[in-house]
C-alpha cells in the first residue's frame, strides 16, 4: 500500500515503542491547516537497529522521538542544535540529503510552561524523574533564579551524571511526600498507562503549582489538585507548546497556536 498522497509529499514519521494518535493527530491538521503537502505517520520501534534503513528507504523528512529513544538516539546524528547539545537528548529529527540533524524541543516547550508558572527567587522546585525529559527539564530549570531544587527519582543513580547546581538536592524516592514546594513537576511515567499518581493526593496542598507531562484522560491527578486550588498543568499542554515548535522545524513554516488548538479542541 502506498501510504504518499503523491511523490512529493514530505513524510514525518514517530519513532516509538507505542505510538499514539496525538502526534499525528495535531500535525496532520496543521498540514491541512497551512495547505502544505506532508503527511504524519506513527511508526513502531522496538529499537533502533534498522532506523537508518527505514529513514532512507522512505525517504523521511522528520522523526519525533519518544521515550526511550531520546538519549539513545544521539548516536545517530550528524548535527545537533544548541537544545541537544545542552541536553545531550533529542526528540526531533530533519532528515536532508542523507544527513540527520537533532533538536529537543522539549527544551522549548519546558522554557514556556515556566514562564507561564512565573516562579520567584524564593520560589522552590520539586522534580520527579531522571529519564532524558527529566534531563531536558532540568537544564532549563538550573538556570533560572529560584531557592531550591530538588530532585528525585525511584533510582538516583543517573543523577550522577547531570550537572548538578548547588542549589540542587538529590532526595531519596521516599522523601518526595514529605517535602513542601512552589512548583512540583512530574517527568516519570507513572500514571501513562494506569491511573496511578506519583504523589499522595492527601499531600496535595504541600505544592502551589503541578506541571505533570503525563497525558491521561483518565487521571484523577488534575480534579484533585483543581479542588484543592493547586494551580495544575497538564501533559497536554506540554506536548502541545514542544508539537508547535517541531512543526516549524519540520515545514519552516510557523504555526498559528490559536487557530490550531481551536481546531484540536484542546482547552488549557
Amino acid at each position: 500500500m502506498n501510504i504518499y498522497p503523491n511523490k512529493l509529499t514530505k513524510l514525518c514519521i514517530s519513532i516509538s515503542t507505542k505510538p499514539g494518535t496525538s502526534g499525528s493527530k495535531f500535525h496532520n491538521s496543521g498540514y491541512k491547516l497551512l495547505n502544505l503537502n506532508y503527511l504524519y505517520v506513527p511508526f513502531k520501534f522496538d529499537n533502533l537497529d534498522n532506523l537508518k534503513i527505514v529513514l532512507n528507504k522512505f525517504n523521511i523528512r522528520g522523526c519525533s522521538v519518544s521515550m526511550p529513544f531520546k538519549e539513545k538516539i544521539i548516536k545517530f546524528l550528524d548535527i545537533k542544535d544548541l537544545s541537544t547539545i545542552k541536553t545531550n537528548a533529542a526528540n526531533t529529527l530533519v532528515c536532508k540529503n542523507g544527513i540527520i540533524k537533532g533538536y529537543n524541543t522539549d527544551y522549548y516547550a519546558t522554557k514556556v510552561m515556566i514562564n507561564k508558572i512565573n516562579l520567584k527567587k524564593e520560589d522552590t522546585i520539586l522534580l520527579l524523574g531522571n529519564g532524558g525529559v527529566s534531563k531536558t527539564i532540568y537544564e532549563y530549570i538550573r538556570k533560572i533564579k529560584v531557592k531550591n531544587i530538588y530532585l528525585c527519582a525511584r533510582n538516583n543513580s543517573k543523577f550522577k551524571n547531570w550537572k548538578i547546581t548547588k542549589n540542587s538536592i538529590i532526595l531519596n524516592w521516599k522523601k518526595r511526600n514529605e517535602l513542601s514546594s512552589s512548583l512540583l513537576i512530574n517527568a516519570t511515567p507513572i500514571g501513562m498507562n494506569n491511573k496511578l499518581i506519583p504523589i499522595d493526593l492527601k499531600k496535595i496542598n504541600r505544592f502551589k503549582s503541578v506541571l505533570d507531562l503525563v497525558i491521561n484522560s483518565k487521571s484523577s491527578f488534575k480534579k484533585i489538585a483543581q479542588k484543592n486550588k493547586v494551580k495544575f498543568y497538564d501533559g497536554l499542554e506540554f506536548s502541545f507548546y514542544q508539537a508547535c515548535k517541531q512543526f516549524e522545524i519540520y515545514t519552516n513554516k510557523k504555526i498559528n497556536k490559536k487557530l490550531i488548538k481551536k481546531r484540536l479542541g484542546y482547552v488549557f
